[in-house]
């Protein structure tokens, strides 16, 4: 039996596993956004989120220094992107 289980997912606004998982009965959902980004695309997210009738319970804004070399990624056959 577990309290929580937190499931890390791809990019809201990149691919749609985040929002199929939001849908779900009993799924609260934390949006983390870089600190150093835009306005629009946090709000596109939270609207997103809004039209599946997403619980949103916070926000967490993570600030990726210099020294930070994280990102995240997808690839394709005879493609890749880095977002």
């Amino acid at each position: 039996s577990y309290d929580a289980v937190v499931i890390d997912t791809p990019p809201v606004l990149e691919a749609s596993d985040a929002a199929t998982l939001a849908a779900q009965p009993n799924v609260d959902v934390a949006l983390v956004v870089n600190g150093k980004g835009r306005q629009r695309p946090v709000l596109r997210a939270l609207r997103k989120l809004e039209l599946i009738s997403a619980n949103v319970v916070g926000l967490v804004v993570n600030y990726e220094g210099q020294l930070s070399t994280y990102g995240y990624g997808y690839a394709s056959l005879g493609s890749a992107r880095s977002a």
